[in-house]
């Protein structure tokens, strides 16, 4: 048994037509497809369904009066550079660290479990 991978792109009508070449000619093989969309550079997963994702995107950007052809640099004015992505999180342990409770470290116990 052989494994190949290959990377290919669905056409316009959603379809993905596979091309593996194996050497053989004349030769029945048995084969084995697994479809899973390729993770995009920033390593997000694309969504199952991209025409849904593609209506969302788009109403966003109509909401705020943009269009899908703004450039990123016109998209990123309207944030607030200075939100604090890691506000929520500071709050959840200073509510933590201020209800006088204490955290063990599970380390060991992992590492228990682990070498058994």
């Amino acid at each position: 048994m052989q494994t190949l991978h290959a990377t290919e792109t669905t056409g316009p009508d959603g379809t993905l037509s596979l091309r593996l070449p194996v050497g053989q000619p004349g030769t029945t093989f048995d084969v084995v497809v697994v479809v899973h969309p390729k993770p995009a550079a920033n390593g997000a997963t694309p969504p199952a369904n991209p025409s849904a994702a593609a209506k969302a995107i788009f109403a966003e950007l109509a909401a705020t009066g943009r269009t899908f052809g703004d450039s990123a640099v016109e998209q990123r004015e309207g944030r607030d550079e200075r939100a604090d992505p890691w506000a929520a999180t500071r709050a959840i342990f200073a509510r933590l660290a201020a209800s006088g409770r204490v955290f063990s470290d599970s380390v060991p116990d992992i590492r228990e479990d682990r070498d058994r």
